[in-house]
């Protein structure tokens, strides 16, 4: 059951602060030996690189190299955890005259910056005065302990949190059901993941401070920042003034936690984009607004009543044609993607996955897809005549962004009783359609 909380990984945090914070700040890290590191750029493994499909034409993937810098586990506390070894990949400034060095982060927290340098397109412009810097935070991707073992969940127990409950309960026992195997899965994921707590934001704005003054020097720092990358840049910002360089923020976000009013104003245009989906497929093909409403509640019911077919789950329906039992979340969630993405693809997208999903053979097939991929699995090594966990791929962006939140906000719900279940309301009326969709028919509210 898909839940996607953040109640184990919040659990642990209370009891780190409750046990560890007296004595964490009284030991400051001696940053002297990491400050004199003297990385040298190299070729970079292959495993660094997207497929050549996804390269951005200003990218030259014989010019790119590699390097990386260590960085203490913490800057404030405990000093016998292992180091973070922080992967980066360079594109050189095409000019012999260069301005500086341009370090760039795509944000989640989880994405990968070195992924991003070679899917963005970098004016020609940029590319000639900046060496382009693409790194992956710790705990991101490659950037892992150097004891070498990933940040990362169960593959196999985050896949099986999608098929194993009920996706949307009908009752308590539904409900908690549900709530006990992803309390189990953060719990599990935690006790493997020992350094999982140091993952903050204040973490790497501090590693990129150090990036900045072991890469470039006396230079100050350049950065484009995207989504969560804007909250580092911010973050650093605050702390580092007197380094400020160039810094722009693309999409700004922020780590404080969401005011009452910004969630509902975050309900309304997701509803908006929904609505811009149902509306564009509505011309498309000729059909009206409500009954295209009326045919996604249909298919969200064919979820809930197993009847949509997909590709991935792992109840095996038909091994000759590897069909596999799909359901609602994966219907609804394709969608949620779909919000991500700019007006013209996603509409593209959403109605050839309409189509397929609402034709007899009920294929929810494109929106499984998308759904698994925005969770950070590679959907090509999923399916198969039967089910095999030993075989699906995926990177740790999810357990990133649940870690990094978990860190970075407030866990304490200072909210009454009364006060949520008021918000709870004005975001349902801010997004009529889409909690409607994503809701349960019974109308079942755990309380």
């Amino acid at each position: 059951m898909k839940f996607r909380l953040l109640s184990g990984f919040i659990v642990a945090v209370l009891a780190v602060s409750a046990c560890s914070s007296a004595t964490k700040a009284e030991t400051i890290t001696d940053l002297t030996s990491y400050q004199s590191q003297t990385p040298t750029w190299a070729d970079c493994p292959s495993d660094f690189f997207v497929q050549a499909d996804q390269f951005a034409k200003s990218f030259q993937k014989n010019d790119a190299d590699c390097t990386s810098v260590n960085v203490p586990a913490l800057y404030e506390g405990n000093q016998s955890l292992s180091d973070f070894k922080i992967e980066m990949m360079r594109q050189p400034a095409t000019s012999d005259t260069k301005l500086g060095t341009l370090f760039i982060n795509p944000g989640g927290p989880g994405e990968s910056g070195i992924e991003e340098l070679q899917w963005t397109e970098f004016p020609a412009e940029v590319r000639a005065k900046y060496d382009i810097v693409g790194f992956d935070p710790r705990g991101v991707n490659k950037s892992a302990p150097v004891t070498g073992k990933q940040i990362k969940c169960s593959t196999k127990d985050d896949f099986e949190t999608y098929w194993k409950n009920e996706i949307t309960p009908e009752n308590d026992k539904q409900y908690l059901a549900g709530l006990d195997t992803m309390d189990a899965y953060y719990r599990n994921c935690s006790k493997a993941n020992p350094t999982w707590w140091t993952l903050s934001t204040k973490n790497v704005v501090d590693d990129l401070e150090l990036m900045r003054k072991v890469l470039t020097g006396d230079q100050p720092l350049n950065f484009l920042g995207s989504s969560y990358g804007t909250t580092i840049a911010a973050a650093y910002i605050t702390k580092y003034p007197e380094q400020v360089g160039h810094i722009v923020l693309d999409s700004p976000t922020t780590n404080d936690p969401t005011k009452p009013a910004d969630q509902i104003a975050e309900a309304k245009s997701l509803e908006a984009n929904v609505m811009r989906l149902v509306k564009g497929y509505a011309k498309a093909r000729h059909k009206s607004v409500a009954s295209v409403k009326n045919l996604m509640l249909q298919i969200r019911q064919w979820g809930d009543d197993n009847k949509l077919r997909g590709f991935a789950g792992m109840k095996v329906i038909d091994s000759k044609n590897q069909i596999r039992l799909s359901n609602e979340y994966m219907f609804t969630h394709g969608i949620m993607f779909l919000t991500y993405l700019d007006t013209s693809t996603a509409q593209r997208y959403f109605n050839q996955a309409m189509d397929d999903v609402s034709g007899p053979d009920k294929s929810n097939y494109v929106f499984e897809y998308l759904a698994l991929y925005l969770d950070g699995y590679n959907p090509d090594t999923l399916g198969g005549p039967k089910y095999d966990p030993s075989k699906i791929e995926r990177n740790n962006s999810f357990e990133v962004m649940d870690i990094v939140n978990s860190m970075d906000l407030n866990p304490v719900d200072k909210l009454s009783k009364s006060e949520r279940k008021k918000l709870t309301k004005q975001i349902d009326a801010a997004s009529p359609f889409w909690t409607k969709l994503t809701s349960d028919p019974s109308g079942y509210v755990y309380k």
